[in-house]
């Protein structure tokens, strides 16, 4: 996978963002998570635990809950 230099994220202009198009390919995932794990940042998504869907670290895509979903209620505002 070459989604571009890691070392070059820092100096993205984000006012251009519009030319920094990438298509990132679902096999090609765990390589991302792991670049960006090697750089010494945390990757953190939905995760499953206990049957139900929250927020947790990421260390591969198998964290991820593949072939779940969350449904939500409205709110009530006291």
């Amino acid at each position: 996978m070459r989604v571009g230099s890691m070392a070059n994220l820092g100096q993205i202009d984000s006012a251009n963002m519009d030319s920094y198009e990438h298509l990132l390919q679902a096999a090609d995932l765990d390589d991302l998570i792991q670049a960006i794990l090697e750089h010494g940042y945390e990757v953190y998504g939905p995760t499953l635990v206990d049957k139900a869907i929250t927020y947790g670290k990421i260390l591969s895509s198998a964290d991820l809950p593949q072939g779940w979903t969350d449904e939500q209620e409205g709110g009530i505002t006291g």
